[in-house]
């Protein structure tokens, strides 16, 4: 049984600077059935060595529902972190949809 509270592993596919304090991420979550949820829900991301924070979800591409966007302000110690990631960064993703 798949624990719930595990994150799953999600590589950022792209990062778009929406202003100086807002960016667009696309993930891909590895090793997983994909999400089964739909945009404004919410899970939780995991900056790896910083710490977590609730995203809500944004557009889910692809058959598999692997492929997703989530828009973040810098606001806290975690979400400032979210400059450090570029193409190909690792990050965390836990939900319980599936």
């Amino acid at each position: 049984m798949r624990n719930p509270y595990m994150p799953q592993i999600a590589t950022v596919d792209a990062v778009t600077n929406e202003t100086p304090h807002i960016k667009t991420l696309t993930l891909t979550i590895q090793n997983r059935k994909g999400l089964n949820a739909v945009p404004g829900q919410f899970v939780q991301l995991t900056i790896f060595g910083s710490g977590e924070f609730p995203v809500s979800i944004a557009p889910i591409y692809g058959t598999a529902n692997k492929r997703f966007q989530t828009t973040i302000q810098k606001i806290g110690k975690v979400t400032k972190e979210i400059d450090n990631l570029t193409v190909g960064a690792k990050v965390g993703v836990t939900s319980d949809w599936r």
